[in-house]
């Protein structure tokens, strides 16, 4: 779905859901009182912090690409990059629209001590925040044949601190 999100923070309420701008996701934060757009931020929304300060997201495109039913379908087309350094999870600023990636699927593949991930295309999945917004928990998949292999992990809310959970 459209990862439809309550905000509730330093500018009011209101709800964001996911969208494509051209050839990339966004997240689009609408006004319930008057269904208007208010902004548009640069990254798709995965989940949003308790105070409604900060979002995290994930490339959604390249999910659909790994994985039909965890992404949004898309046209994009060009060789996939197994482990970019370039993508993966984002904070979002939900105050100023800023976005800035926090940890990449390469620093992900490079803690991974499993021998699944050498070349294989991986993505984040299930990103959830708890309720201080200092930790996320999030799936990391990694397509193996036909399926794909899933580990839980967190980290801190800046990306660092990163632990594996399961594998």
């Amino acid at each position: 779905g459209t990862m439809l999100s309550w905000i509730t923070g330093p500018t009011g309420e209101c709800f964001s859901y996911n969208d494509w701008d051209g050839d990339r996701t966004v997240a689009r934060v609408i006004d319930p009182g008057s269904g208007r757009i208010v902004r548009t931020l640069d990254q798709a929304v995965a989940c949003v912090s308790d105070d409604g300060r900060r979002a995290w997201g994930r490339d959604y495109a390249r999910s659909y690409r790994c994985r039909t039913v965890t992404g949004y379908a898309s046209a994009i087309a060009g060789p996939m990059v197994a482990h970019p350094t370039n993508d993966g999870l984002w904070t979002i600023d939900l105050v100023s629209g800023a976005s800035r990636l926090v940890l990449s699927i390469a620093d992900v593949v490079a803690a991974a001590p499993d021998a699944l991930t050498v070349g294989a295309p991986a993505w984040f999945d299930h990103i959830q925040a708890n309720p201080s917004g200092s930790r996320l928990l999030f799936i990391f998949r990694i397509v193996v044949g036909r399926g794909w292999a899933s580990s839980l992990w967190t980290c801190a809310a800046d990306g660092s601190e990163l632990r594996q959970l399961t594998g």
